[in-house]
């Protein structure tokens, strides 16, 4: 996906929260989706003055068009060295491997930040892709991800449900997930943090237009390296733990059941397509960021 204005904007929040940027590595190397006044629009939102200067060595406006990649953004961000690590060579990458295979040795707890700017969305063996991602962090640094959530199918292989990062990002997987928000994507967009569906006892759900996206930040509190990740769906190891015997039908799904059975097919399938619609429309009409499960941010 590359840095736009919204991943700068996080990026400089991470490093206001003590993210420390010194050892850097992107999955991909990411590019610079931005031009030179938006760039210094962001940094004011901080309160901090880009010198116009510094804004063109850091955007694509510094050499004629042409876009940069991200590495000058992270030296400034306060990185030593800024790596990436890439299947193919295309991009000129620091770092070959193929991140549907198990990384070698040597990448294990090598990073102060390892960030992830919409390159897992697009590699199969997403659980390898996943566990490589967090081996590859020192202990007391962080994974960064932005990360596709809601209408991007066709973008990649995957896109994420915020669950996804509340039961991998844990103790018993050596991570502690310290923010999670969702923005959609134009520039400047308000964000919303993610409440942990685990903590809400329920599904954390997103019925919305445009294309959203994950912003997660998760610190490495142990250096045992992931061997295989611990995930499993909050919502069912609830029911799971309290059993079976004591999931009741509704009094409405007891009256109407026996109904229901007696219905043609047709007829049942046609007035759930229906149920769907008119569930969908009232979805749209209210925001579709609800209390329980999204706060406004900023």
């Amino acid at each position: 996906m590359g840095f736009e204005t919204n991943t700068i904007r996080f990026l400089l929040e991470a490093r206001s929260t003590g993210v420390q940027f010194k050892q850097s590595l992107t999955l991909g190397r990411q590019g610079m989706h931005l031009g030179v006044y938006d760039l210094q629009k962001v940094f004011a939102e901080v309160g901090e003055t880009l010198p116009l200067i510094v804004a063109q060595t850091l955007t694509r406006d510094a050499v004629d068009g042409e876009p940069l990649f991200a590495e000058p953004l992270l030296h400034y961000l306060g990185a030593s060295s800024a790596d990436s690590i890439d299947f193919s060579d295309y991009e000129s990458a620091s770092i070959l491997h193929d991140l549907n295979q198990p990384i070698p040795a040597e990448l294990h707890g090598r990073f102060s930040s390892v960030i992830d700017g919409g390159t897992l969305e697009h590699i199969f063996n997403l659980p390898i892709a996943l566990q490589n991602s967090l081996n590859m962090v020192a202990e007391g640094g962080h994974f960064l991800a932005i990360t596709p959530c809601n209408n991007m199918a066709g973008h990649g292989f995957y896109q994420f449900s915020p669950e996804l990062f509340w039961r991998i990002l844990t103790p018993e997987n050596g991570y502690q997930l310290e923010k999670m928000y969702v923005f959609e994507m134009y520039p400047h967009a308000p964000w919303y943090r993610v409440h942990d569906p685990k903590a809400v006892g329920g599904r954390v759900t997103l019925q919305n237009r445009r294309p959203a996206f994950l912003l997660v930040q998760a610190k490495r509190i142990s250096a045992t390296p992931i061997e295989r990740l611990k995930v499993q769906q909050s919502d069912y190891v609830s029911v799971w733990q309290a059993g079976t015997g004591s999931r009741r039908p509704s009094l409405v799904s007891r009256l109407t059941t026996p109904l229901r059975r007696r219905l043609p097919t047709s007829l049942k399938m046609g007035l759930r397509a229906i149920s769907f619609r008119i569930k969908d429309g009232l979805a749209l009409l209210r925001s579709p960021y609800r209390a329980n499960y999204y706060d406004r941010y900023k």
